[in-house]
């Protein structure tokens, strides 16, 4: 199971230069493998969100500076995610992923669609 606050933690270490990004991809490879067995979608949205920006950098589709602003933008994000069904609403809860939800600005203007 890989948690959420250990992979902010480690993105936070990345952007303050005290762990190299290659190390960073081997740890979040290693913790992340089985994560959809047993880990909050939250985290798997997150940690998704994450190995896009990855890739892309990997095949020069973002310099390590664009990398380096996509990472803290995701340590700032908020997203919220909104479960209806036929019946009602019948959870609201925060979410940090933008696999998983829609962004909210940081001084939300709720809209259901």
């Amino acid at each position: 199971m890989i948690r959420e606050s250990e992979v902010r933690e480690r993105v936070r270490a990345v952007l303050a230069n005290t762990l190299a990004l290659d190390q960073f991809e081997d740890w979040l490879a290693q913790h992340s493998w089985n994560m959809h067995l047993d880990s909050d979608p939250s985290v798997q949205g997150l940690v998704t969100s994450i190995q896009m920006a990855l890739d892309e950098y990997a095949a020069g589709g973002l310099t390590e500076a664009k990398l380096r602003a996509e990472f803290a933008a995701l340590l700032e994000m908020i997203i919220l995610a909104i479960s209806i069904t036929t019946t009602g609403a019948h959870s609201i809860r925060p979410v940090r992923s933008l696999a998983t939800a829609y962004q909210v600005p940081q001084q939300p203007i709720l809209q259901l669609v």
